[in-house]
C-alpha cells in the first residue's frame, strides 16, 4: 500500500498526527532526524510506546527514514529518495519551527521555508503529487474583519517572523504545481482535550507562565488570595482562537482520508471563540488572585504603569502580539463541508484549568514538579 511521508512526527500535532493515521490504518513513513541522545527509531517508538500506554492496546509502527529537511535531498541517498517514488503517494508535511523571533541559527525560516523548499524538491523528484500542508490560521498576519480559506496575500503586514514564514512556505508549496494541494490552518494550538496535555508552551501559557511568576513575587501563602495589579488595555471581547492538538488532528486525518475531495485550505478553528474576559476568569481561578481589571482598548502609557504592569507588557511585547488585539473572524466552510460534525472543541472554562495545571505540574516544559496538588493556591 502507498504511504504517507509524513514530516514533524515528534512535534506536539505530530505526535497526534502518528496516533491517529496508525489507528486508521494508514501506512506511514515518518522522515525523522536522530538528536544528540537518540536515534531516530528510538525517538519514534518512545512516542508510540506511549500512545500505546495510554490507549491500553498494540498499535502497529510506522516506518522510519532518518532525514533531515534541512539538507539538500533530506539528507536521503539516492537509493532512499527513489524508495520514497515507489512507496509513498502523499506528503503530509507537519514539521516547523515555531519561533517567533530570529535565532542565530536563522530560526525559524531554516526549517519554516528552506526546509520546506528542500522537501517540495523531493516530492517533485519522487513523483509524488499529493502534497498535505500543516500551516497556521495566523498567515493572514495583521488582517482583521472575516478571512477567507482560500486568501492568503491580501497585503498583509506581520506581527512575527514565524507567521512570515509559515505563509512565504505556503506561497512556496502553491506554487510547485502539485496535482493535489490541502492546506491546514490551524489557530492556536493548545493542550489534549481530556488531559491537557502539551509539548509546547507558546500563546496562553505565556500568561499563565508570567502570572505564576508574579504569584511567587507577591509573597502569598498557599490556598491564599493575592493581589494582581495588572490593567489589561483591553474591552475583554478579544477573540482567541485556541484549538486543542486532539480536535486539529483528527481533522486532519478526516480529511486526507477522503480521497474524492478537491484540494482546498482548510481553518482549523473553533466557530465560537474564548475571549480575553474568559481566559482571565480562568487565571484567576486557577493562580487565585483578584485586581486584574480591563481599562479599554487604548494605547498603553508606560509612564502611568506599576512594576508588575511594566513587567507584563515588556514579556507580551517579547512574544506573541496578537494577545492584545485579538484575532479576526476565520471562516471556516471548507471545514464544515469535508467535516461536518467540526465544531472546534468549544473552549470552556474547565479546560483552561486542565491546561494550565498540565503547564504547571509540567513547570512549562521543565519536566514535572514533585507535587501533583490540582492548583497553585
Amino acid at each position: 500500500m502507498a504511504g504517507i511521508l509524513l514530516t514533524g512526527g515528534t512535534g506536539l500535532i505530530g505526535r497526534y498526527l502518528l496516533r491517529d493515521l496508525m489507528c486508521a490504518g494508514e501506512s506511514v513513513v515518518a522522515l525523522v532526524r536522530s538528536d544528540k541522545d537518540h536515534a531516530a527509531e528510538q525517538r519514534l517508538e518512545r512516542i508510540m510506546a506511549g500512545w500505546e500506554k495510554e490507549l491500553g492496546r498494540a498499535l502497529p509502527r510506522p516506518q522510519v527514514l532518518q532525514g533531515d529537511l534541512h539538507q539538500p535531498g533530506l539528507g536521503l541517498t539516492k537509493t532512499q529518495r527513489a524508495w520514497l517514488g515507489e512507496h509513498c503517494r502523499t506528503v503530509l508535511h507537519n514539521a516547523g519551527n515555531v519561533s517567533f523571533h530570529a535565532t542565530d541559527d536563522n530560526e525559524p525560516w531554516r526549517t519554516n521555508v528552506e526546509g520546506t523548499a528542500h522537501l517540495i524538491e523531493a516530492a517533485q523528484a519522487a513523483g509524488i503529487r499529493d502534497f498535505q500542508y500543516v500551516s497556521t490560521a495566523y498567515v493572514c498576519g495583521d488582517r482583521q474583519g472575516v478571512i477567507r480559506e482560500a486568501e492568503l496575500e491580501a497585503g498583509q503586514a506581520f506581527g512575527s517572523i514565524y507567521e512570515e514564514s509559515k505563509y512565504t512556505a505556503e506561497k512556496l508549496i502553491r506554487a510547485a504545481g502539485f496535482e493535489k494541494l490541502n492546506v491546514y490552518r490551524p489557530g492556536s494550538v493548545t493542550g489534549d482535550w481530556l488531559t491537557g496535555a502539551t509539548t509546547t508552551y507558546h500563546g496562553v501559557y505565556l500568561f499563565a507562565q508570567f502570572t505564576q511568576l508574579a504569584r511567587q513575587r507577591s509573597g502569598a501563602e498557599a490556598g491564599e488570595r493575592w493581589h494582581h495589579p495588572v490593567r489589561l488595555f483591553q474591552n475583554g471581547d478579544e477573540a482567541h482562537h485556541l484549538i486543542p492538538v486532539c480536535a486539529v488532528s483528527r481533522a486532519i486525518v478526516a480529511i486526507l482520508r477522503q480521497k474524492d475531495l478537491p484540494g482546498e485550505t482548510y481553518h482549523l478553528t473553533p466557530d465560537v471563540p474564548c475571549n480575553a474576559r474568559e481566559l482571565e476568569a480562568a487565571l484567576a481561578d486557577y493562580f487565585g488572585y483578584h485586581g486584574v481589571t480591563f481599562a479599554g482598548n487604548h494605547c498603553v502609557d508606560r509612564a502611568t504603569m506599576n512594576d508588575v504592569e511594566q513587567i507584563f507588557y515588556d514579556t507580551i511585547s517579547r512574544a506573541e502580539h496578537r494577545y492584545s488585539a485579538g484575532d479576526p473572524h476565520f471562516d471556516c466552510t471548507n471545514t464544515k463541508r469535508a467535516v461536518p460534525e467540526w465544531r472546534g472543541s468549544r473552549i470552556d472554562h474547565d479546560y483552561l484549568l486542565r491546561i494550565f495545571d498540565y503547564a504547571v505540574q509540567q513547570r512549562f516544559g521543565r519536566g514535572r514538579v514533585k507535587s501533583r496538588s490540582a492548583k497553585v493556591a
